[in-house]
């Protein structure tokens, strides 16, 4: 007789890198079984719209059962108790993972034996409100894991990604999933205790696969490349028309010639050129090169602007400003990948190294100043959104540094 299955989530990694979801209900009906890339679902958890979970987890965090008053209700107890449940019932269809441990979690601290305390309704009410956070704290969280494996880390390979995740996340490895094995041989099925614990698994399955995940620079939102080669831009489509692959270039090359390899072949040939020009006039005082500096400078410096505003593309630049292909490879070739210089910390990275349940939300507060030291001193008010700007020192998407 074939074994009656358990209510749970069970993962099992297919060949090629795939993962197969399998979720019973707690009355053994099949709520999901679907078979997914895991970079994919990890991608589509963090960008999830929560707008109307966020809404009512806040009534919740509202109710008259944590105001303040010498009695406890008992019907505020009950009604809380049904506005907790009432928010994992509405996954149920959508995100049926977020249903069963939100239930799960419910139905723990449902359990909790009555002390005849005071105190007990409003202290289990507290923690039913927890478990309604499930997953609210579970998202944070795996932002901040993807922040630190993927936001600055693009030049590691896999394996450097993780041993970096896990020295700043230490208690990842309590979850004891291997980012190292063969993606051609199957995994055993494992059953899953938790949501975050699903999405350590998917974590460890991505960094066990060739495959990675990147930032995209323009969006800001964690795409699959198409290849090995490195990718700053995704194919999102945008309503105003145009991909964050079409529009990001544009913006990046506002950041200046550090920035663009294109324009740095301009600076360094106008350089060039210019040296040439002068040692000339310094053997032949009076003199011009043919064809020299004078005559080079204004059809470059008219090819530039057109590449700057997106008339032309790099490669015709190139074309127009170097036609007689002099030698600039080794001159911009990419500086040596190093670690400490790409993982500088902000304030921000440092906030997120912190903590694996950092909240930018609960973090930033708006504040009043006023600079004493001014003539005219006037109170300012600066905004939680501005003081997340001043942590993250210019560390943001091109779309919203430059407001386009």
């Amino acid at each position: 007789m074939e074994k009656k299955k358990t209510p749970g989530l069970t993962v099992t990694e297919e060949p090629g890198g795939m993962i197969r979801k399998r979720l019973l209900d707690f009355d053994g009906t099949l709520l999901l079984d679907e078979t997914v890339l895991p970079h994919d679902d990890l991608i589509r958890f963090t960008d999830r719209t929560l707008k109307e979970y966020m809404r009512q987890l806040n009534e919740i965090e509202m109710h008259s059962l944590f105001k303040e008053s010498l009695d406890v209700s008992e019907l505020d107890y009950r009604d809380a108790v049904a506005r907790c449940y009432a928010v994992a019932d509405s996954f149920r269809e959508d995100f049926p993972e977020a249903y069963f441990f939100t239930s799960s979690a419910l139905d723990r601290a449902l359990r909790n034996r009555d002390d005849g305390s005071a105190l007990f309704l409003l202290q289990n009410g507290m923690r039913m409100m927890d478990a309604a956070r499930t997953l609210y704290l579970t998202r944070v969280r795996m932002r901040n894991v993807m922040e630190v494996c993927f936001g600055n880390t693009e030049g590691m390979t896999q394996r450097e990604r993780w041993e970096h995740t896990v020295g700043i996340y230490p208690q990842l490895r309590n979850y004891g999933f291997s980012v190292d094995g063969n993606e051609e041989q199957s995994v055993s099925e494992h059953e899953v205790k938790s949501l975050m614990e699903l999405y350590i698994f998917e974590l460890c399955a991505v960094l066990r696969s060739s495959k990675r995940i990147a930032r995209c620079q323009y969006c800001w939102r964690y795409f699959v490349p198409k290849t090995n080669k490195r990718t700053d831009y995704c194919d999102r489509k945008w309503s105003g028309g145009g991909t964050c692959k079409k529009r990001g270039p544009n913006l990046k090359r506002k950041d200046g010639p550090a920035e663009d390899k294109y324009l740095l072949a301009f600076k360094r040939l106008r350089a060039r050129f210019y040296e040439r020009e002068y040692r000339y006039y310094a053997t032949a005082p009076g003199k011009t090169v043919p064809g020299g500096y004078k005559d080079w400078i204004e059809e470059a410096c008219e090819a530039r602007d057109e590449y700057v505003e997106g008339r032309i593309t790099g490669e015709e630049l190139l074309n127009r400003i170097n036609p007689e292909e002099e030698p600039l490879e080794a001159e911009l070739e990419p500086e040596p990948f190093s670690l400490q210089k790409r993982l500088s910390l902000t304030p921000w990275d440092e906030l997120v190294a912190r903590d694996i349940s950092f909240d930018p939300r609960r973090h930033f507060e708006a504040m009043q100043f006023i600079d004493l030291g001014e003539e005219n001193p006037q109170w300012m008010i600066i905004t939680a959104k501005e003081r997340e700007l001043d942590a993250k020192q210019g560390k943001v998407s091109l779309r919203e540094k430059y407001k386009k």
